[in-house]
């Protein structure tokens, strides 16, 4: 039985990196899907002696070439040509100087590929790119200004692979961690108002504002795209610790002011001014304990070095479901904990706020690419895949227009703001 040849223009496309430095072009094949991607990889058509014959240079002179499974793309290295004539022979001297087309061309009249693809049941023929006027027509870079392999990271990499495919273009997650999250903040903010770079933020986005000093007026200097999630902070302590609810909690505080013990991912962060906040509205007062992230705390609240700890649905529901922690009060009903009483049923309103994350981008980005956008990544959060995933682990996806996401963040700015404000409370 034979197999039919599939082009390659159907399932990738062949873009001109702007990572290369002066003296060298990057050119990327990027697959569609990772499942094209893994059937030419495994299929072995695409080598470095096929590049080679391909873009007409050497094979010595290919300084890097692979598979590159983060985008599901092949990268390729070549030198960069020092003639700058649009005209020039070499398509790849051509592409260098400018001409979108050349590579492609040439890709069209290498017989050789199509015969040794169609060996392997692919026939590839590469696609023009897109034309700069057709956005998008590049991969766009979404920055993720946190460590890989936490939720946020786990939030940015759903999205971005569900708009890829709305998008027809791939949309790369690029984790810069650092400086409280200001290190890929700044970065993305400063781009180029092109649409081709945008952040992911977090609910400690609008705390970094007030205890930071970033270079960037966190307001004022982005555009909102959407709001991905909401998901709703729940306070565990210990299971030794004798209280069952608030009340109980807030009578052991003032009983020994300062001698039970709270863990947070670090001081300034969310999970550390939500759970003085909380403190606030009770009129107590307990320990500070700053760790390097939530997993280090969340360790030694099971371990019982400290009591209290405050933290999102996603980190702290499995915990709770096994007994090793024991829930006192959440900001938000959800299906996945409907016996966790809210802060507000208990008497305490005011505590309601939660985790968040959304999309930003720098201030300037064309309206329509903004609207455009805003409408695809809508209608990846009301997909009942995504919605249905993320209720899973007590989240809710949001969507909305970007002035919704706006409001959301110029408030949430305005509440920690008052609150660091009226307390006092300053960096440990």
């Amino acid at each position: 039985m034979s197999l039919t040849p599939t082009p390659l223009s159907h399932i990738a496309k062949v873009v001109r990196s702007k990572n290369a430095g002066p003296f060298e072009i990057t050119l990327d094949i990027v697959f569609k899907t990772k499942e094209d991607f893994e059937a030419v990889k495994k299929s072995g058509v695409i080598t470095k002696e096929l590049i080679s014959g391909l873009y007409n240079v050497p094979t010595q002179n290919i300084i890097t070439f692979g598979f590159f499974d983060l985008i599901n793309a092949v990268k390729i290295t070549l030198p960069r040509p020092r003639v700058r004539n649009r005209h020039a022979r070499r398509p790849a001297a051509r592409a260098a100087a400018g001409d979108p087309h050349s590579l492609a061309d040439a890709v069209m009249r290498r017989r050789s590929f199509l015969a040794t693809a169609a060996a392997t049941g692919m026939a590839p023929g590469l696609v023009r790119p897109a034309r700069a006027d057709a956005w998008p027509s590049r991969p766009i870079k979404l920055v993720a200004p946190f460590a890989p392999g936490g939720g946020s990271d786990f939030t940015s990499r759903l999205i971005a692979e569900k708009l890829s495919a709305r998008l027809g273009q791939t949309m790369l997650v690029d984790n810069k961690p650092g400086a409280g999250g200001n290190l890929g903040a700044e970065f993305a903010i400063k781009a180029p108002a092109d649409g081709y770079t945008f952040l992911t933020i977090s609910g400690s986005y609008a705390i970094n504002s007030i205890l930071h000093s970033p270079s960037f007026d966190s307001l004022n200097d982005i555009v909102a795209i959407g709001q991905f999630t909401d998901e709703p902070t729940v306070l565990v302590v210990n299971p030794s610790v004798p209280a069952r609810n608030l009340a109980d909690l807030f009578a052991l505080c003032r009983r020994d002011p300062g001698k039970l013990t709270f863990g947070s991912s670090g001081p300034g962060g969310l999970v550390h001014l939500g759970t003085e906040f909380a403190l606030e509205a009770g009129g107590v007062k307990a320990t500070h304990v700053p760790y390097r992230g939530t997993a280090p705390a969340l360790n030694d609240l099971i371990a019982g070095s400290i009591q209290i700890l405050d933290g999102g649905t996603t980190t702290m529901l499995p915990y709770i479901k096994n007994g090793q922690v024991r829930p006192l009060a959440i900001t938000k009903r959800i299906a996945a904990a409907p016996d966790i009483a809210t802060y507000g049923e208990q008497g305490y309103p005011s505590v309601d706020f939660n985790l968040w994350h959304g999309m930003i981008g720098s201030k300037g980005i064309p309206a329509a690419i903004v609207q455009r956008l805003n409408g695809e990544l809508d209608a990846v959060l009301k997909s009942p895949e995504v919605s249905g995933r993320l209720a899973e682990d007590g989240v809710l996806a949001v969507g909305g227009t970007s002035e919704a996401f706006m409001t959301t963040i110029r408030t949430e700015v305005q509440r920690w703001q008052d609150f660091i404000q009226r307390t006092g409370l300053k960096l440990d």
